[in-house]
């Protein structure tokens, strides 16, 4: 039956897509999500490059709910229109209308990809890839909203338990239809190009808008500390990935329910002392002996620890915004959601709890594993955690900071000379690549 649904969606948008595409595309862009009602750091700023030269540009985004369906009919009839005369889309995620609209796309050799509908995507996507239409008019763009390719995603997980079975994707053809995918850093590519099943050349080492925002905002995070002399608790960012299957080991959560405990040994790690809230999330207090870096006589450590769960996690806190979050913070601690990669661009160590990587390497499964990478920031147990946690809250100085470099770093082009904003650069290939 939802195949058969699919189908006539299919069919109804393509009706609606060819009586209103217009003869000529013109200088507009549109930037569609499905996640939001306002726009992100990259879509504000991308807005204001095309604007910048001339271009109408839309802001066409919605955050989809069970209770807003009717409305966000309204948004796809809108939607199909506003791609009808478009010359560019930008889009954050999965986005139905694109993938399932027969735009014009380019001629793609079968023979040299490989692959074609149906073949099977996962570990063997990078070579053997199933969606092969590049759309020319629109030019589609997937401005993946993650950083890096932590775990894996889209059809790299396809067929476990964390991700969506094979005769969902292909129903639904899951990221059909992107030009161009971007991606953080030439180590990214591999990952994308599997996870979006495209051509590797299709996926373009790029900087996002929120690199230049997360590099201004690194700088003005170190020049704060440097000025912040008032005694106060070290705080700690707990952000651990969604678990899309209830059934799946969720470690962080089970941290959670039993936190209690978890300060105990943290009061424990850290000295004695006592426990408080602060900012709406639990906290704990104890005190230390001496920094054998600077031979004091005798601190007392104090720590708030702030819980930050994905946002479609029932029951759970998810406190503001975590990008917010990370800029007060002293230590994250995440298990695989790629705000790893925006804490290193912040500068602010990190810490992965993992007690279940060897389910979790299966089911979705990992492009970066930091058990082998960077083995000196894993816990894989509560005492572990705290132990690892006070040891940085007592002397910062001790974090291996280079273990953390051989994880996060891959997934960026740090040394690669830049001119301009990432903006401007990343407007710039769009008009470039536009068809004659």
């Amino acid at each position: 039956m939802r195949r058969i649904l699919v189908k006539a969606a299919k069919g109804a948008f393509n009706v609606m897509y060819k009586l209103g595409r217009k003869k000529e595309h013109v200088d507009e862009v549109v930037f569609l999500s499905r996640q939001t009602n306002a726009p992100s750091y990259d879509f504000a700023k991308l807005a204001e490059e095309f604007r910048s030269r001339g271009w109408k540009v839309h802001m066409h985004l919605t955050k989809v709910k069970g209770r807003n369906l009717v409305p966000y009919a309204f948004h796809v009839l809108k939607e199909i229109r506003l791609l009808g005369r478009c010359k560019i889309a930008i889009i954050d995620r999965y986005d139905p209308v694109i993938c399932l609209v027969d735009f014009e796309c380019e001629k793609v050799d079968d023979a040299r990809s490989g692959a074609g509908k149906g073949a099977v995507a996962g570990s063997g996507a990078a070579s053997r890839p199933v969606n092969l239409s590049y759309p020319t008019r629109p030019v589609v763009l997937q401005l993946w909203h993650a950083f890096g390719a932590f775990k894996k995603f889209g059809h790299q997980s396809v067929g476990t338990p964390e991700g969506h079975s094979a005769d969902f994707t292909d129903t639904f053809d899951i990221h059909r239809n992107y030009s161009w995918v971007v991606c953080s850093g030439a180590g990214a590519r591999k990952g994308f190009a599997e996870a979006f099943s495209c051509l590797p050349e299709r996926v373009i080492a790029m900087d996002r808008p929120e690199y230049d925002e997360l590099a201004e905002r690194a700088a003005e995070r170190a020049h704060l500390r440097e000025k912040d002399q008032i005694e106060r608790p070290f705080r700690v960012l707990i952000a651990p990935t969604l678990r899309i299957n209830d059934e799946s080991a969720h470690p962080v959560r089970a941290l959670y329910e039993h936190k209690e405990a978890f300060e105990a040994l943290l009061r424990d790690a850290g000295g004695t002392g006592g426990a408080g809230e602060a900012n709406g999330a639990s906290s704990s207090g104890g005190t230390a002996g001496a920094d054998s870096a600077t031979d004091a006589a005798s601190a007392t450590l104090k720590f708030d620890v702030c819980w930050s769960f994905h946002p479609l996690e029932a029951g759970l806190p998810a406190p503001g915004n975590v990008s917010d979050q990370l800029l007060s913070c002293d230590c994250l601690v995440t298990d695989y959601s790629s705000i790893v990669y925006e804490a290193y661009l912040l500068g602010i160590p990190t810490l992965f709890y993992i007690p279940d990587i060897a389910s979790y390497s299966v089911s979705p499964g990992l492009n970066s594993n930091p058990a082998q990478l960077c083995p000196g920031l894993c816990a894989f147990d509560e005492r572990k955690l705290a132990q690892l946690v006070a040891k940085i809250a007592e002397n910062p100085k001790t974090y291996p900071q280079s273990e953390f470099e051989s994880f996060a770093a891959s997934a960026f082009d740090i040394d690669v000379e830049r001119t301009g904003s990432a903006a401007a650069r990343l407007v710039d290939f769009l008009i470039a690549n536009l068809p004659r």
